[in-house]
């Protein structure tokens, strides 16, 4: 006699990941992806696609982390569409990624009062949808794709839990680097 056991998996979601500055190209280094509440990471098929099997109804956050680029979250999400689970993430490239020579880029330093660094503060682009997070040094880079005239301007809003949000303005002569040191102060000084 042949007992055959049969298990169902559902597949919740399916994530593509493409490179923020260079869509076409491999993603560098290593990169994982995570749903909250659950420990395991997603697996990356050979297509490039990371998977999620099995997982609760939502809402739910998928997080997106690599060696050379900032956190991602992608929050409330809900079930996806059985018939198209598929959801794309970019993401910002981190202090650590290596750009082309006459990139015109923005790095900084985000520290509290008293030259600390800050880690995980959140640095978003005014009137864009990008965003990335400081990594434990306070570093964050962004990027000018397409620069108009001589300089590109980023104006950016810097928030923090327990820290006064920060707008600050900056001007970046076309294919340059600026390098900035920002210090956010507690909301209680």
């Amino acid at each position: 006699m042949k007992i055959v056991e049969t298990t169902k998996t559902k597949l919740s979601l399916a994530v593509a990941v493409k490179d923020a500055f260079a869509p076409a190209e491999i993603l560098k280094g290593a990169v994982a992806l995570r749903v909250n509440g659950r420990h395991e990471p997603a697996r990356q098929n050979r297509l490039g696609y990371w998977l999620f099997l099995d997982l609760p109804d939502g809402p739910y956050e998928v997080q997106a982390a690599g060696d050379f680029y900032s956190v991602q979250v992608l929050d409330n999400l809900g079930v996806a569409d059985p018939l198209r689970p598929v959801l794309d993430i970019r993401l910002e490239p981190n202090a650590s990624y290596v750009f082309p020579a006459g990139t015109t880029l923005l790095r900084g330093i985000v520290k509290k009062t008293g030259d600390t660094a800050l880690a995980g503060v959140k640095v978003a682009v005014d009137g864009e949808s990008r965003q990335v997070f400081t990594d434990d040094q306070g570093a964050f880079v962004l990027y000018c794709k397409n620069p108009s005239g001589d300089q590109a301007t980023l104006k950016l809003t810097l928030t923090k839990e327990g820290f006064q949000t920060k707008k600050k303005n900056f001007n970046i002569p076309k294919g340059t680097t600026k390098v900035v040191s920002i210090v956010l102060s507690t909301r209680d000084s």
